[in-house]
């Protein structure tokens, strides 16, 4: 399972009402050509929209697009290939008499063996955090007994309620939380992230900004574009050093503009293991009034304990003020399962962030 810690949203303004909205992009649409460029380039991204449409000129040009299917169709047979080549016989249909539970076990034997054997090489990275068999063990038995409870009907499922606080509160003192400081748990670090930004996008909404743009580094997770595609929000991705890989927070502090609604940082990103400069962007954060989520899934229970490892790390939590949110993985090196899938989405605290999500009548998760 994973999680999103929330602090607190930085102060808002009075929303501009629906109509008068309207009027503004129409009168900005319809007053001049700066306006109908305006629209364009804030709503649609103008540059990467003019990108798109060359790129897909230049790929239609019949040579160019018959070399393509030649190399799409190798890359769809190789990965076809790499899935399918530890398969076993495969049941497509739901059979007419069942199957008994000898030979369900049987079954259930066999993949466990096979997996196990391509786990088993030490030369996996990024999808297993622990190897103590043990500790597995008693993981399972755990989950076993709460399979089937369901965190929607916390009425009924106590304990699993019970649960879920105590992780959150914990992971929140972890991360240097206050008693304002509260979280929820989720299905995946992608949820998470998409929670944070959907947050995000509403808050704006109510301060009046139309066409909402976060800045990230080129090293963030996809997620966040992922996240920016699903909500309308714009991207505006920030290279890093060519020798240190590194951002630099100046850079993007000269992205910000009036539709900036937050910032992006990770400790560490994905592609380098290295780590963003939190303190400059809270910093940066404070002094135009705008969120920073601290992307921390692959970080996540090892960090916190780096200063008593003797590891100067410098602060990257809610030490800061700037820090607004923070994505947490409890698989990665917390010792949890992966994907607990219940839907996590209830009030946890008397957050703002946390109600907004339940009293916005236009969202949905």
């Amino acid at each position: 399972f994973f999680f999103l810690m929330i602090r607190r949203p930085p102060r808002s303004t009075q929303s501009r009402s629906s109509a008068a909205s309207d009027v503004y992009k129409r009168q900005v649409s319809t007053q001049s050509t700066w306006g109908r460029l305006h629209i364009f380039v804030t709503k649609q991204n103008g540059i990467k929209y003019l990108k798109r449409r060359l790129y897909k000129a230049y790929t239609s040009f019949p040579p160019v697009r018959k070399q393509i299917d030649k190399q799409l169709q190798k890359v769809l047979q190789d990965l076809d290939h790499d899935i399918n080549q530890h398969s076993t016989k495969k049941c497509f249909k739901l059979l007419d008499f069942g199957m008994k539970e000898e030979r369900l076990r049987q079954r259930l034997k066999e993949w466990v063996d096979r997996d196990r054997k391509l786990t088993s090489t030490g030369k996996i990275t990024g999808c297993i955090y622990f190897p103590d068999n043990t500790l597995k063990e008693l993981v399972r038995d755990f989950s076993r007994e709460y399979i089937y409870d369901n965190l929607l009907h916390f009425d009924t499922f106590p304990s699993s309620r019970q649960m879920e606080c105590e992780i959150v509160q914990i992971t929140c003192d972890l991360f240097n939380g206050d008693k304002e400081g509260c979280g929820l748990l989720t299905s995946g670090g992608t949820e998470s992230i998409l929670i944070a930004l959907l947050t995000y996008r509403e808050l704006a909404r109510d301060r009046g900004i139309q066409y909402p743009e976060i800045i990230i580094p080129v090293t963030a997770h996809v997620a966040f574009e992922k996240a920016a595609f699903y909500f309308g929000i714009i991207l505006r991705q920030v290279p890093v050093n060519s020798k240190t890989y590194l951002v630099d927070a100046e850079d993007m502090r000269r992205l910000i503009n009036k539709n900036t609604i937050a910032m992006i940082g990770s400790f560490p990103n994905y592609p380098y293991g290295l780590v963003d400069p939190i303190e400059e962007l809270s910093i940066i954060a404070q002094e135009y009034n705008i969120h920073l989520h601290v992307d921390a899934c692959l970080g996540s229970y090892i960090i916190p304990f780096a200063e008593e490892c003797g590891y100067d790390l410098g602060k990257y939590d809610f030490r800061l003020k700037g820090v607004t949110t923070i994505s947490i993985d409890p698989h990665k090196y917390g010792l949890g399962p992966v994907s607990y899938t219940h839907l996590r989405a209830h009030e946890t605290g008397r957050n703002l962030v946390c109600r907004l999500l339940l009293e916005k009548k236009k969202t949905t998760i």
